[in-house]
């Protein structure tokens, strides 16, 4: 079945250079889909995607168009730039230079005339020349243009090509970056802004520049927070260099550089920095140096987000233990009716790891203490395994729980101490739930009871056991030195358990 075609070209004319981009768009349309089906010897249209043939005189059979000799042809388009180009290289605004009437002639009875302004080179096409200019941008921007046949002519098969120049891309970066619910809004400019690629099952940004030696793009975002947040957002660096960066790609908050790296291992990775309350703007920048165009060759970022940051998620009022988390999947705060608390950020990837740490100092004997939910895989054996360390001593690992919240309370002594959490994942099964849960974390002085050594709140015959250990052993770890010294003589030693078990057996100091 015969078809007619509609071929819709923007060329994209760079004002330094001769190099054009250009958008093809093809629709096709039945005879029978055109006003009056078969026509003979009357009026007909065709008309598919903005774009209408209306012919004064003429018929259509199975194998051309016909146009007869002195008929009138009227081409309209009406074209919304903006649905035409989406999904093509993101949305494309511009202005209207040429439409161009093409006809492929059928037989003796080409080439005809269809009052030809101007021949396209090749033969059997004409053209209506220049016809104006409007702009189509925001619109359904409407233009009409007349034609003549000055004798028969049948075409078996007829397209029209529009030209457009001063058309400038406008990526949606907001919907490509954010997260889910996220609105942070992003631009780009200059010659080589930054673009939308969907690859690799994920939609994100990358820089316009690669191959362009001496060249920049750069992406920006304003935000404007009541408090501090967490800026997350997944990046992949695939420039040149690795103890030097020479194309460089570059993060900087308020002109303040945060990273700059050259050749990473040019997969995605993600980095998060915590952001004070007020107004910053943000930067991703790819630095193209003069010589060689590496492999790649472009900055490109997506899941920009502000997230609580975990300080703010796992501190109870009036806390201030600072939480980092790095890697491939960090921990993230989670909000979750009246509660907000940090998960592990590696569910239902095999064979990983999420890590979060806290370093803290501690003047005196203290008592640390949080909630947490250890939703892993298996009971006996911990699969995948929900630990926790205080200075690389493992204090506890779980696989499966209640997959409820519980609390956890352990002592700590004067010192500087590092607190780890860790979700390790197996190489097979990904359980329900598949993540561990922190929240409500504290440190809290406890009470120096005199000959209390061991610090559980109250003085036995453990207390003994204890500061006979320390005496023997130097082992300093698990006791309070301020609770030893029980002759107050400034110092520990036998003395201290004499007085200790006095104390036991008469109730008194």
């Amino acid at each position: 079945m015969k078809k007619l075609l509609f071929i819709l070209t923007a060329l994209l004319m760079a004002s330094s250079a001769m190099a054009m981009r250009t958008v093809v768009f093809t629709p096709s349309i039945d005879k029978d889909e055109s006003t009056g089906g078969n026509v003979s010897n009357g009026s007909y249209t065709l008309s598919k995607h903005g774009v209408t043939i209306y012919v004064s005189s003429g018929y259509i059979t199975n194998d051309y168009y016909r146009f007869n000799a002195g008929s009138s042809i009227t081409l309209s388009l009406d074209i919304d730039w903006e649905t035409l180009y989406e999904g093509e290289y993101g949305m494309f605004y511009g202005r209207l230079q040429q439409a161009e009437f093409v006809c492929v002639s059928s037989g003796t009875y080409g080439p005809g005339y269809i009052d030809t302004m101007g021949s396209i080179p090749g033969g059997n096409y004409y053209t209506s020349g220049s016809v104006g200019i409007f702009d189509a941008y925001g619109s359904n921007a409407r233009e009409d243009y007349y034609l003549t046949a000055s004798s028969e002519v049948r075409c078996t098969e007829i397209s029209v090509t529009v030209y457009a120049d001063e058309i400038t891309p406008v990526y949606n970066y907001s919907e490509v970056l954010n997260v889910p619910g996220g609105n942070i809004q992003f631009s780009s400019s200059g010659n080589y802004p930054w673009i939308t690629v969907d690859a690799g099952g994920r939609s994100y940004a990358q820089s316009g520049n690669q191959g362009v030696a001496s060249s920049t793009s750069e992406l920006t975002a304003n935000i404007n927070i009541s408090q501090s947040y967490t800026l997350s957002f997944d990046f992949k660096a695939w420039g040149e260099g690795t103890s030097t960066a020479w194309d460089k790609c570059v993060f900087s908050i308020d002109g303040v550089e945060k990273f700059r790296y050259g050749a990473r291992d040019n997969d995605w990775e993600t980095y998060m920095v915590d952001i004070p309350a007020g107004y910053h703007t943000l930067s991703w920048s790819y630095i193209k140096d003069s010589s060689v165009n590496p492999e790649g060759d472009y900055f490109a970022i997506d899941n920009v987000a502000l997230k609580i940051p975990l300080d703010r998620a796992l501190n109870v009022s009036g806390g201030n233990i600072h939480f980092t988390s790095g890697g491939t999947y960090p921990w993230y705060a989670v909000s979750e009716g009246s509660r907000i608390y940090a998960r592990s950020g590696n569910q239902g990837i095999a064979s990983s790891s999420s890590e979060m740490n806290a370093t803290v100092n501690v003047s005196q004997y203290s008592l640390l203490s949080f909630e947490f939910k250890a939703w892993g895989e298996g009971t006996s054996t911990a699969w995948d395994k929900c630990a926790f360390y205080i200075d690389g001593v493992q204090q506890f690992g779980y696989g499966a729980r209640d997959n409820s919240w519980e609390t956890y309370k352990v002592d700590l002594p004067a010192g500087s101490h590092t607190l780890t959490w860790t979700y390790t994942k197996d190489s097979s099964v990904n359980p329900e739930g598949d993540y561990f849960a922190v929240d409500n974390v504290s440190i809290t002085a406890k009470p120096v009871i005199r000959g209390d050594v061991d610090f559980d709140g109250s003085v036995t015959i453990a207390d003994v056991t204890a500061l006979i250990d320390l005496l023997l052993n130097g082992n300093t770890a698990s006791v309070s030195l301020t609770a030893t010294d029980c002759d107050r003589d400034g110092k520990v030693t036998i003395g201290d358990v004499t007085a200790l078990i006095d104390y036991l057996l008469s109730g008194h100091w």
